[in-house]
């Protein structure tokens, strides 16, 4: 490795053994540029089901995954012990939970956490493709919990949806005028959403729609879809139980997000990093150290 990397390296083990996910990320992602540190950025697909779920994922999924490694490098965990490590990644922008492992139980309980100390971090995590069609609602509700959010589940039918008028504060112009305006969706429903965050929603002309049950009105506090801040991060969820084209469009767009987000221009001193983190005098010596050291490379 060189002096960078080994510099990177360094920060993220201590920032682990302190059990630092906040500083990891946001040093790692300040000191990124500066050392010109070059990597592809790598979107990770989270799959802790069984073998059933990987079976419909890869069945369904296939050109979906296709489009997404046109675009990013993708990389796949199915334990948490494989999980942990890859969150210290500085090439990791994205994960998507594409099954509901992850929920099952009780025993995901600290990598629900670290998760969502990913996304404070900086990352954005997505729950979607065949997620919502085998979550079930006190595991999604523990789950969201752990996140320390307030979501739940909802009700679960087709009707159409409509792009939310406030996407565009989320997404930007000119990715929110690629996804379609409305569609029908059949989808697992959120409860406690921000309005903010809904991006596609029922209105009132909006009706249940089914071959076997008359059309009914359709709760319209209730969300399909939502992308919400979380920390300096995102949490995303897609409830389409039926691979939509829609739906796949609609994920592609909020990975796009990963590509308008830029490094913000920070102090130009190192201790202006510390200055809006707050103040931690161990990891404030401690990297000011590594800094001076790779600076003068002084590293092994």
């Amino acid at each position: 490795m060189d002096a960078a990397e080994t510099l990177v390296y360094s920060i993220r083990q201590a920032c682990f053994e302190h059990s630092s996910f906040f500083y990891q990320k946001s040093v790692i992602s300040f000191i990124q540029p500066r050392f010109q540190i070059s990597s592809m950025t790598q979107v990770l697909y989270l799959r802790l089901g069984d073998e059933t779920q990987a079976s419909v994922f890869d069945d369904l999924y296939q050109s979906f995954c296709s489009e997404i490694s046109e675009k990013y490098a993708t990389i796949e965990a199915r334990s948490a012990a494989d999980t942990t490590p890859l969150l210290s990644s500085p090439s990791l922008k994205a994960i998507l939970v594409v099954d509901a492992g992850l929920t099952i139980g009780k025993h995901h309980i600290a990598l629900q956490k670290q998760l969502s100390a990913y996304a404070k971090a900086g990352g954005t995590v997505i729950f979607c493709c065949i997620f919502s069609g085998f979550v079930i609602p006190p595991d999604l509700d523990r789950m969201f919990r752990s996140f320390g959010l307030s979501w739940k589940f909802g009700s679960y039918h087709r009707t159409t949806f409509y792009l939310s008028q406030k996407i565009k504060s989320i997404l930007g112009h000119q990715r929110a005028i690629e996804l379609e305006r409305e569609y029908s969706m059949k989808a697992v429903h959120l409860k406690n959403t921000p309005v903010d965050s809904r991006v596609y929603v029922p209105l009132e002309q909006s009706r249940t729609q089914s071959m076997v049950f008359a059309p009914g009105a359709v709760d319209q506090e209730e969300a399909p879809a939502v992308f919400s801040k979380h920390g300096l991060g995102w949490i995303g969820y897609v409830g389409d139980a039926n691979n939509e084209a829609e739906s796949q469009a609609l994920v592609m767009a909020l990975l796009g997000e990963l590509s308008r987000v830029e490094h913000s221009q920070q102090d130009n001193t190192h201790h202006g990093l510390f200055k809006f983190y707050g103040p931690d005098r161990w990891a404030e010596d401690f990297i000011l150290g590594l800094v001076e050291k790779a600076q003068f490379g002084l590293l092994p």
